[in-house]
């Protein structure tokens, strides 16, 4: 069973990719919302590397090779549409910034009845 998150909180949690072995894999609740043109739109993760398609979607790396079809034209895994590599936009979120982001921590304990 999942463990519920306090009221508020399951917007701000983010799975980071691409950062750093410690910091990879791992949901973090961040204090504020992180932008959404930062999300991979196919996964949810927030990449390192934000990949922007000229159809307006935003994908992390490793679904941005799902994109490639051949040497030319490529397809948006979301909606299908296609365009040429010159066309993506390629944006860094230095690991830097993250660390400049505030995050929550929590404890959960579980109780058991040892009767």
């Amino acid at each position: 069973m999942a463990v519920p998150y306090p009221v508020g909180l399951e917007g701000k949690r983010y799975t980071l990719f691409d950062f750093s072995k410690e910091l990879d894999w791992r949901p973090l609740h961040f204090v504020n919302f992180i932008p959404m043109h930062r999300l991979c739109n196919a996964c949810g993760v927030l990449p390192r590397l934000s990949i922007f398609l000229p159809c307006r979607h935003v994908l992390c790396n490793t679904c941005y090779d799902q994109c490639v079809r051949d040497d030319v034209l490529h397809t948006c895994p979301l909606d299908g549409v296609k365009f040429l590599e010159e066309d993506v936009g390629w944006t860094d979120f230095p690991l830097e910034n993250i660390f400049k982001r505030k995050v929550r921590i929590y404890f959960y304990a579980t109780l058991r009845n040892n009767a």
